[in-house]
């Protein structure tokens, strides 16, 4: 439920809103490291589309790819 909550709110807004959500979604990550993953495995797609395009902000991209790294750590 909470990653398509996330994923839902990620669809028009500005770029504070899009790192304050990948901030919770980190937070989430570190406090949940086996659980984490997951639970926001439907972002995962639109984490590597959005690494990418590289259309976004460049603090967006560093969120995602920061993102993408702990996931890929955590699942080794």
């Amino acid at each position: 439920v909470l990653g398509t909550s996330m994923l839902s709110l990620m669809t028009d807004i500005r770029t504070e809103g899009m790192v304050l959500i990948l901030r919770s979604v980190e937070l989430v990550l570190k406090a949940f490291p086996i659980e984490g993953p997951s639970v926001f495995q439907a972002m995962l797609p639109g984490i590597i589309k959005t690494i990418l395009d590289g259309e976004e902000n460049c603090v967006v991209v560093a969120m995602h790819l920061s993102l993408f790294a702990r996931i890929l750590l955590q699942n080794q």
